[in-house]
């Protein structure tokens, strides 16, 4: 290996080129192989990433439904809980009163009195658990909102670019910024092709080249204002 007293130049060294500067510190270059290959193991992650991303945002809509059937299935359990607080167990209790529910011992009296005291106790418990479940739930509701807002655009496009604009330093070596805007977009279209992505389409269906579907939607863009300027 090159220690930091060997003279200032260039040192190849399989696909990887080591130059050495003045101040003994060693600058690495790679040769075009060996960037395209870069390039493309990064294109690879982003790519792959943002496909899950764009994955969970066209299942969001779904979810969301499931989520507000939840909440307003939730709100219909707490107002029906509350209303049936205001039954009175002692003027229900004879109408649903069981004999089998009392131990009979000879006195028809005594069995139907017992059979009823024990129907106002079951609903005394009932009404108390509906009690307690309205109150859950209305600390839940009180606490935990949906938040989603639907998105109105194509989501992979969307996540393609902050992913590859990720990927901007460890490809280039420097922040992403509004300077690399022509080389970003190249870098984009030719990932967007390695990757074998969808062609992208119009509103009305009709197939658009990646190079303009890229290029406007990175114009529409405020992604460099995310990723140093």
């Amino acid at each position: 290996m090159l220690d930091h007293h060997a003279p200032i130049g260039h040192y190849e060294l399989d696909d990887v080129i080591l130059t050495m500067t003045e101040n003994g510190g060693i600058a690495i270059q790679r040769s075009a192989a060996e960037n395209v290959a870069h390039a493309r193991g990064l294109a690879d992650v982003a790519g792959a990433m943002s496909i899950a991303r764009a994955r969970d945002e066209l299942t969001a809509p779904s979810r969301w439904r499931d989520a507000m059937t939840l909440h307003n299935n939730l709100l219909e359990i707490r107002e029906a809980a509350r209303r049936v607080q205001l039954s009175k167990p002692g003027e229900i209790a004879p109408l649903i009163a069981r004999i089998d529910d009392a131990a009979s011992n000879g006195d028809e009296v005594r069995t139907l009195k017992d059979s009823v005291q024990h129907a106002e106790g079951v609903l005394d418990e009932l009404l108390g658990e509906m009690r307690g479940a309205a109150e859950k739930v209305d600390r839940y509701l009180k606490r935990y909102r949906i938040n989603y807002t639907p998105s109105s655009s194509e989501p992979l496009t969307n996540w393609f670019m902050i992913c590859c604009a990720g990927s901007w330093y460890p490809f280039s070596g420097q922040w992403l910024n509004k300077g690399d805007r022509a080389d970003f977009r190249r870098f984009l279209v030719a990932a967007w092709r390695d990757l074998q992505f969808p062609d992208p389409t119009d509103p009305t269906g009709a197939i658009k080249p990646v190079e303009d579907h890229i290029r406007e939607r990175l114009a529409a863009s405020d992604i460099f204002d995310h990723f140093g300027g």
